[in-house]
């Protein structure tokens, strides 16, 4: 049986803690900006002439045996040649979508600092939880700058 929701012996779900409320925003509206930050550069990037290498010319001489700097320079000066055309700087796009995924993986990073001060800000929780917040969000930062990590 289900139970009845206008009985009065039934409880109310308890409330949403302030500092979820503020983490649920904070990742939320970081990682909205991020994907559409990302999926403009990727558009642009599709879109927009000089805006990616040519890949036929860099396969073609990368099998050739053209070294590593000499690629980068080529692929360079194409790009630089197709600036006039479109206004644009070379590889904007792909600079604006990598800057959207950062964004969207320092999300988490972010929403862990506002919700670690949000909850010595509420003291809604015993004085662990923002003590273990702060230890996951140090990890976190450290791992984020490539301080930490697993490789």
């Amino acid at each position: 049986m289900t139970a009845d929701r206008t009985d009065p012996t039934t409880t109310a779900p308890p409330p949403v803690p302030p500092s979820a409320r503020v983490y649920g925003d904070c990742v939320f509206w970081l990682a909205l900006a991020g994907m559409a930050l990302a999926t403009g550069g990727g558009l642009l990037s599709a879109v927009a002439p000089g805006q990616r290498p040519d890949a036929d010319r860099l396969l073609a001489e990368l099998l050739a045996g053209t070294e590593a700097p000499v690629l980068w320079q080529h692929a360079a000066a194409a790009a630089a040649a197709a600036v006039p055309a479109t206004g644009l700087p070379p590889a904007l796009g792909f600079g604006l979508a990598m800057a959207g995924i950062r964004i969207c993986a320092l999300a988490a990073v972010v929403g862990l600092w506002v919700t670690v001060a949000t909850m010595l800000a509420h003291c809604e929780r015993p004085r662990l939880f923002p003590v273990l917040g702060v230890l996951l969000a140090l990890l976190l930062t450290l791992a984020a700058a490539g301080l930490f990590g697993s490789g």
